[in-house]
Formats: structure tokens, C-alpha cells, sequence
């Protein structure tokens, strides 16, 4: 059973600082190492959990992560005011390395105190805070990065009290958790939860009364009858939109979009812009009795109740009265057609990206049919009032997750946006954008409400990516692309022809004994693109637990220094192209919390193009195939059996690739074991034409496949008797001399 704390708890762990004692030097702002000076105003503490098994009182450092959005940078900044010690906020930072820790120090404070502030570190009489571990981690190498986090160890070597507080996102803060394990440094990882209910209705309130403070709205009594009846209806419909029809959803899963703090966020938005609780009340219980409703349309449903009250607020109290005198002269009168949801989410995206956007009758077409002075008039009255827009904060930045991501994947899907997309896009593949997942859910909305459920090739990364970063240590993400084997354009197709590829987006849960629990595990989303040969996919940061054949040129990189590819990953595609200046290859089980059946890395291309010069960094098991291959740095993971292997004729070749290809389609499944839908085996780009079909029936005959309602699913005793090889060995290209006489035999009894 996992150990929760709460935040007094978590107090009691820490020492309590003396910033008056060791005061920053005046110049230290190039450090980013600062005290807190100031708590933040409502403020709701939230709940944590251990990932592990806690044996020690007083751990050396602990690690703190969360998905993205929950509310990390808020956690620290509130513990360094309360304790009086200073944080480190890396995403302002100089890129990390060996002896940045000593360095920060150095520029942060006067030299005759910087030995007092170590010793005090070392006494349990202070300690440091450390945030934004994911952003410094791109910014760097693998071995860079390591560096630093090996200098925090030496620092605390010895000394059996908490000197460090380190904050991250899931997946780094793993990784960091098992370096300094392996260091033999007493680590403590602890996990973020979501809001309960209590601190969730806390959230809404202080966030309230946050807006209400900052535009100078008279307060209302958030005491009253119709106020709490709103309140609890919108969370009410939104759990009833989670659970839906399922009867696997647990309450785990509720208070992760319940007590999301940028879900309550945009709601308190829309709580406090209404004066007409009873209006709202009565929209909500409508939409209560919508069994079919689900909670990103309800996310939707929220944003766009708020762009809808921003247009008829700002046009009612600041434009229309400002403009009325001139419109009277010309005669015009048509005022609801101005600043509309579509409009809004435009102009928004133009001041958040910084582009230069003069023209918005895109967005608002009845833009084109006002008359010059009042058109003039309006965008004179409007940008003033544009940066105090209720999803911006500081008034050129998102204020929450929600909002962002409604606007970005508007941007993504929406053709009245197309004057924006390819600054978004391209902002969304860079390292400045922190993935969220609901980015991911906005985007597969609107596809569906446009009934377009093709992906164009250049978004799965994004959208991929987007899910990621909603892993926890309780779930990871899985994705699939399912396409023809590059070779069948490479022989057969020529490279302008496209195939129609299915994907898979899929979440798996792991109990509390790190074992993957098949009965929680689902889809999250299914999705179709178009691909030929001509097209490219971008994963921009990592790779990870995926399955991906396709007919197309692969990406992996951005602008950020490294990539992670693995653990658990086979790529196949017609050419590799690596952009980054490091490559980071999991090839093993990165950590006891996530435990992976198969976490080879394996790479297969037809062609291979570097940006940079790349020597990977290889942890585990890593085996590439492409033309050069063989030569530095890829010489000794190169296994040329897979693709350009000694065959003994074409028509075994082919046999032995549509054999793979079947087996390799196959997948974990809900009832054990490895199966896969009987649709997505018999389709043509898995068969390939007769030669396929007659194998697969072969394999039915011969009961190493068995269809059980409209699965296919692996007999494992029937494999080893008549082929002598197993899925792990077939991933990895690997023969047997049983499947070299089986497949021998199948092709005689075809040409006798």
C-alpha cells in the first residue's frame, strides 16, 4: 500500500533555513538561486505519495515529480518561503553540468560565505531547492546532465540529513531516483497527487477571488445556495463525463481531471466571470443528463462558455460604448459579428507567438464587410483590452493548460486559423513547449467534430508527445503505428504512392508492485494518417514503449540538445534521420517502478541520415540495421541480419518477412498472453497479397495462431513445437533452423 503524506508532513522532513544568515549577493540574478520572498496568495496544499517503499526518516535528497501542469513550480516556490531557503529554478538557467552546483554557489553568495552555506547544508541546517529538472535535462547531453546530478551526490555524501529538494516531471525525476540510488545516496521519490474534493473546492475559491481581485469585480458570497449548487454540478457532470458507460474507471482516475489543477482552473474562470448563478445551474444539469458527453467536450464546453462572455462583456461595457458615436454616423449597427470565440482564439494566438498578424477576417469573415473607420475604430478599442483576456497571464502568456491547449489545437485543426498554424506547429516540435496531455485530447475532439480522424504525418509526434507527458508512476503510455513495411514501396510501389496507416494510443497501469495490470490497461485513442515515402513523422524529445512500421522517414530531435529513445522500442522505416547532438538509448528497464518485458531498442531503415556527428549513449540492448550500418558509430549495434542478411532466395526472404510481420503485429493483451484483432492481422499492408494469406492460414492450421472471438491471439507451446522461436527472438530478427524448415515447407507445398 503506497504511504501518503500531506504537506505538513513533508515539512517535517526539512530543516528550517536561515536566509538572514546567508543573504544573496546583489548581482545573483544570472544564478537563478534566489530565496522566496513572498508566498503565494491561495495557495492549496496538496497531498504526495511515496513510489516506493519508504525506510529512511531523513532522506539525503528527495525527488518530487508529477505530470505536467499539477503544480510543481507553485510546491517549491511555497516550500522555500516557509523553510527560508533558497531555490534553483533551472528553467532560467545556464545549461548544467560538472561543477554547476559549486559554480551557483560561487555567483550567488559572498566568497567568506559560501563555506558557512555548505556547512550549514551539511549540519541538516539548511537545504536547497532544485526545480525544472526536465527543462535542464534537453538542454544538455546525457553525460552532462549526469555530471550535475553525480556533483549533488558528492555533496551529500556522508552526511545522513536532506540537503537537496529536487522537483521534475515524471520520467526524469525516475531517472534521477535510480542514478542516485545506484550512487548509494538515501533518495526518497514521492509523487504530486491530484486535488481531494476539499482542497479541489479550496482551488476554486482562492482562484476566484484571485480574478475577481485583479479585474476589480465586486466580490459575491461564494457561501451561498445557488453558488455551490453551480459549482458541484460542473464537477459533477465532469466525473459522470469521465465514468461514462465504463465500468473500469476507478476513483484514481476521477481525481486526475478532477483535481487537475489547470481542469479548476479554467473552471473557476467561468464561475468567475457568471453573476447569474441560477442560468448556469440550469445549462449544467441539461448537460448532467448527457450519457454520451465525455469530459474533454465538457473542457470544451467550459472554454468556450468563457470566450462567449468575454465577447459580450468586453463589446457591452469597453468597445461598444467607445465606438457608438461613430457608429450612429455611418449607420451601422451589427455588433454581434465582432470579437467572436473563433476571433478571440486568433488574436490570441498572435500575441502569445509573437506573430505578426494584421489581417483576422480569416478567423471573423464579417470582418471584410465593416466599414473602414469602424473597423479602425475597433481594433484602436481593442488592443488595450486584449492582453487582460482571462487565458492570459502577465498578458502575453497562457494562463493555464487548458487554455493553451484549446488554442493550440484550434490552431492544429481549424482552417479559419491557417494564418497561425505553422508558428504553432513548429513552437509545438521546439524545446520551448512543455507538453501537456490535453493538448492531445483537444486535438482528437476537434478532429472528430471536422469528421476527419486522419492524422496529418507532421502531428503524431506532437500529439504522442502530448500524452506523454500525463505519464505517472502508476501509468505509462504505449503507442503503435501500423504501416506497410518500407520494403514493399522500396521493391514494388515506387515512392509517390500513399498508404493508409493505423496507430494506437494506449495506456498501461502498473499495480504497487510494479507489474502491469492488463485489467486497468485500455485505449486511449485510435487514429489513421496517410503516409508515403515522401513524408516525415518528428518525435521531437523521446521514444519510449512504442511499435511503429512505416513506409516514411522517421525524425528524431529538435533544437534541444539530446534524445531518449527507448526503453521497449522497434522502429522500422523507410529512412532514420537523427538531429540532435546526443542520443540516449534505453535499451533496459530504467527503474524498478516500471517493470518491461522486452526493453531492447531496435532500429530498421532502408536509408539513414545524421545532422549532427552522434556517438549514442547506450544503456541495455540496441541493435540497428541500415545501408552504413557497419561503420563508426553504429559498427558494433549493427545487425545486418534483419534486412541484408544471407537469404537463400527472394521467395524465402519474403516468406520470412511476412512471418515476422504477423507475429511482430501481436501485442499484450487484456487476457494475457499476446493477441491482436483479427481485422488488423488479415489487412493487406500486414499480409502483402496471396503469399501472405497462405502463410497466416498455415499458421491457423498449425494452431500457432488461434482465433478466439475476434482476437488472433500467439499459443506459445505451439510456436516452440513447430517453429523453435520465440516473439522476443523474432523482434529482434533472429532464425531458428525449425522456422528456416518451416517456412521451407510452407513454400514447397505452394510450388510442389
Amino acid at each position: 500500500m503506497s504511504m501518503i503524506i500531506n504537506y505538513e508532513k513533508l515539512i517535517s522532513l526539512l530543516p528550517n533555513g536561515e536566509k538572514n544568515k546567508y543573504p544573496m549577493i546583489n548581482d545573483n540574478e544570472s544564478s537563478n538561486l534566489n530565496y522566496t520572498n513572498k508566498r503565494l496568495q491561495g495557495f492549496v496544499a496538496p497531498n504526495l505519495t511515496y513510489c516506493i517503499d519508504e525506510k529512511e526518516e531523513k532522506p539525503q535528497i528527495i525527488v518530487i515529480s508529477a505530470s505536467g501542469a499539477v503544480g510543481k513550480s507553485t510546491l517549491a516556490q511555497t516550500i522555500s518561503f516557509d523553510q527560508n531557503v533558497p531555490m534553483w529554478d533551472l528553467s532560467l538557467s545556464k545549461p548544467v553540468g560538472q561543477h554547476s552546483l559549486s559554480g551557483v554557489f560561487l555567483d550567488s553568495f559572498d566568497a567568506d560565505q559560501v563555506g558557512p552555506f555548505k556547512k550549514a547544508l551539511n549540519n541538516g541546517d539548511m537545504f536547497v531547492i532544485i526545480d525544472a529538472l526536465d527543462e535542464a535535462r534537453v538542454k544538455v547531453s546525457e553525460a552532462g546532465f549526469h555530471a550535475f546530478i553525480e556533483d549533488i551526490a558528492k555533496t551529500v555524501k556522508g552526511h545522513k540529513v536532506t540537503q537537496f529538494l529536487l522537483f521534475g516531471r515524471t520520467q526524469i525525476c525516475e531517472t534521477i531516483w535510480l542514478l542516485l540510488t545506484e550512487l548509494k545516496i538515501t533518495t526518497s521519490l514521492l509523487t504530486i497527487n491530484p486535488f481531494d474534493e476539499q482542497q479541489s473546492f479550496d482551488y476554486i475559491q482562492s482562484k476566484i477571488y484571485d480574478f475577481w481581485t485583479k479585474n476589480n469585480i465586486s466580490h459575491q458570497d461564494l457561501s451561498s445556495v445557488q453558488f455551490i449548487e453551480s459549482r458541484n454540478l460542473i464537477l459533477d457532470c465532469l466525473k459522470n463525463a469521465i465514468i461514462g458507460t465504463s465500468d473500469n474507471v476507478d476513483e484514481d482516475e476521477v481525481r486526475e481531471v478532477l483535481g487537475y489543477a489547470p481542469v479548476l482552473d479554467s473552471i473557476s474562470v467561468m464561475l468567475a466571470q457568471e453573476r447569474n448563478y441560477y442560468k448556469l445551474s440550469e445549462k449544467f444539469k441539461q448537460m448532467k443528463g448527457d450519457s454520451h458527453l465525455t469530459h474533454v467536450e465538457l473542457l470544451q464546453n467550459v472554454v468556450e462558455h468563457i470566450l462567449k462572455r468575454e465577447q459580450q462583456y468586453k463589446l457591452s461595457v469597453n468597445i461598444q460604448p467607445a465606438m457608438q458615436s461613430t457608429a450612429d454616423t455611418l449607420n451601422w449597427s451589427n455588433w454581434d459579428v465582432l470579437y467572436t470565440p473563433t476571433e478571440q482564439t486568433m488574436r490570441l494566438l498572435g500575441l502569445i507567438n509573437n506573430i505578426q498578424l494584421n489581417d483576422f477576417s480569416d478567423a471573423n469573415p464579417d470582418l471584410k464587410e465593416m466599414p473602414f473607420k469602424i473597423r479602425s475604430d475597433y481594433e484602436s478599442q481593442l488592443a488595450p483590452w486584449l492582453p487582460e483576456h482571462p487565458f492570459l497571464k502577465d498578458g502575453k502568456k497562457p494562463a493555464n493548460s487548458v487554455f493553451e491547449s484549446y488554442l493550440y489545437a484550434s490552431a492544429l485543426c481549424k482552417d479559419r486559423l491557417a494564418g497561425c498554424y505553422k508558428h504553432v506547429e513548429n513552437y509545438l516540435k521546439s524545446s520551448k513547449y512543455k507538453s501537456s496531455r490535453l493538448l492531445s485530447d483537444f486535438y482528437f475532439l476537434f478532429m472528430k467534430k471536422i469528421d476527419n480522424n486522419y492524422l496529418k504525418p507532421n502531428h503524431i509526434g506532437i500529439i504522442y508527445e502530448s500524452t506523454l507527458s500525463s505519464e505517472t508512476s502508476s501509468h505509462k503510455i504505449s503507442l503503435s503505428i501500423d504501416g506497410i513495411d518500407p520494403e514493399e514501396i522500396e521493391f514494388n510501389c515506387g515512392g509517390e504512392q500513399t498508404f493508409i496507416t493505423e496507430g494506437e494510443i494506449e495506456i498501461l497501469y502498473f499495480n504497487n508492485s510494479s507489474m502491469l495490470d492488463l485489467s486497468k490497461s485500455k485505449m486511449l485513442t485510435e487514429f489513421k494518417t496517410k503516409l508515403s515515402c515522401n513524408d516525415t513523422i518528428r518525435f521531437s524529445n523521446r521514444l519510449r514503449k512504442a511499435n511503429i512500421i512505416v513506409p516514411c522517414t522517421v525524425e528524431l530531435g529538435n533544437d534541444s540538445a539530446g534524445f531518449e529513445l527507448g526503453p521497449d522500442v522497434y522502429l522500422k522505416c523507410y529512412k532514420l534521420r537523427l538531429i540532435n547532438e546526443s542520443l540516449t538509448v534505453l535499451g533496459e528497464s530504467t527503474n524498478e517502478i516500471m517493470c518491461d518485458a522486452d526493453a531492447a531498442v531496435i532500429i530498421e531503415a532502408l536509408d539513414f541520415e545524421q545532422i549532427a556527428s552522434i556517438e549514442p549513449i547506450v544503456h541495455g540492448e540496441f541493435s540497428v540495421c541500415w545501408n552504413g550500418s557497419d561503420s563508426y558509430p553504429w559498427k558494433q549495434f549493427t545487425n545486418s541480419s534483419i534486412l541484408f542478411g544471407e537469404k537463400k532466395d527472394i521467395l524465402f526472404s519474403e516468406a520470412y518477412r511476412r512471418f515476422r510481420r504477423i507475429v511482430l503485429t501481436l501485442k499484450s493483451h487484456s487476457r494475457g498472453g499476446l493477441a491482436k484483432l483479427k481485422d488488423k492481422i488479415e489487412c493487406s499492408r500486414v499480409l502483402q497479397g496471396q503469399l501472405g494469406q497462405e502463410l497466416l492460414a498455415r499458421m491457423i492450421n498449425d494452431e500457432i495462431l488461434v482465433l478466439k472471438g475476434v482476437h488472433y491471439h500467439w499459443v506459445p507451446e505451439k510456436a516452440d513445437q513447430y517453429v523453435g522461436i520465440s516473439w522476443q527472438q523474432l523482434r529482434k530478427g533472429e532464425m531458428s533452423l525449425t522456422l528456416e524448415d518451416y517456412l521451407n515447407g510452407f513454400i514447397q507445398s505452394r510450388h510442389p
